[in-house]
């Protein structure tokens, strides 16, 4: 039995395996196994260098280049954006300093005259705190700006161009606005107390609840003005062309209309007490009640003075006021 037992041990010995490989042997293998593992990336990086080796030299030069121009461009507009900060800062503390001396008593007409026009280039809208005395802006181009509640005093604003500026609220009182265009100008509630208005051109523009007492305005341009209970006590528009003008509820106390053309207007409520219209066609003008209408056709009928075509454009319309004979 033992020599039985001793036999199979014998025999599953010469079958069992064995490792008879030494350290050295066992490490090769395992990195035998790491290179198949990272055999796949291996390959890729081959492959790659193979066909960045293909391209020819100027494909890489371009390649770089355009990294280099990409960073630049990056760089610039960096620098741009700072720079923008920057002169933004300083336009702010420029326009403050500006404003600083547009309000200061002490400063000379002539740099207020320039701050001023800094500040309406930079679109300055606050103008309530300024003085604007003497300042010298005849000939300057103010077309569109936003002037509100400005108070120009004693001004020169001859033939300055102001068409549609938004001037509501502003004061033009003592300056000289001859020849200066208004034209489809906001001067809702402004004033031009004692203004010289000489040649100005108002067509089209807003002047409701203005102010133009004792203002001097012959020949001034009127047509299809908005003047809706605008104060003109005093004013002398001789000459002006009221043409289609709206002057319902308009006081025209004591003023001057020599020679104006009135066609088409309307005194519709309008005060005219002591009013002067002396070779006007005040009747071809609307809203004037049949008894004001008699009584100015007894007081202003046009004098020899008139122009021909307007006394006898009266002629024709006095004849049509007459009644009928009967029969």
């Amino acid at each position: 039995m033992k020599h039985k037992q001793a036999k199979q041990a014998l025999k599953s010995a010469d079958t069992a395996p064995t490792d008879k490989s030494t350290p050295r042997e066992a490490a090769g293998t395992r990195e035998t196994r790491e290179d198949a593992t990272n055999a796949p990336a291996a390959d890729w990086n081959r492959r790659l260098d193979q066909l960045e080796a293909r391209l020819p030299p100027a494909s890489r030069r371009s390649t770089a280049v355009q990294c280099l121009t990409l960073v630049a461009v990056g760089l610039l507009t960096w620098n741009v954006g700072l720079l923008w900060s920057q002169m933004s800062a300083q336009s702010a503390a420029s326009e403050q300093a500006a404003f600083w001396e547009l309000c200061h008593a002490g400063t000379t007409p002539a740099v207020r005259t320039s701050r001023f026009l800094q500040l309406v280039e930079s679109g300055n809208v606050e103008w309530r705190s300024a003085i604007l005395q003497g300042l010298d802006l005849a000939g300057t181009d103010l077309s569109g700006r936003n002037i509100r509640n400005a108070r120009f005093d004693d001004c020169d604003l001859s033939h300055a161009q102001l068409f549609e500026a938004q001037l509501n609220n502003a004061i033009f009182n003592l300056c000289n606005c001859e020849g200066a265009v208004f034209g489809k100008a906001d001067l809702r509630n402004s004033s031009f107390f004692k203004a010289q208005i000489r040649d100005a051109d108002f067509r089209g523009a807003s002047l409701q609840s203005a102010s133009l007492e004792q203002c001097r305005a012959k020949n001034a341009s009127f047509v299809t003005a908005e003047m809706g209970e605008c104060f003109l006590a005093m004013a002398d528009l001789s000459g002006a062309d009221l043409t289609g003008a709206d002057l319902t509820g308009a006081d025209l106390t004591a003023a001057k209309l020599i020679g104006a053309n009135l066609a088409l207007s309307d005194f519709s409520g309008a005060f005219l007490d002591d009013t002067d219209l002396s070779d006007s066609n005040w009747w071809r003008a609307r809203g004037l009640g049949t008894a004001e209408m008699q009584r100015l056709a007894l007081k202003f009928p046009p004098s020899p003075s008139a122009e021909e075509s307007r006394r006898r454009d009266f002629r024709i319309w006095i004849s049509n006021q007459r009644p009928p004979d009967e029969n």
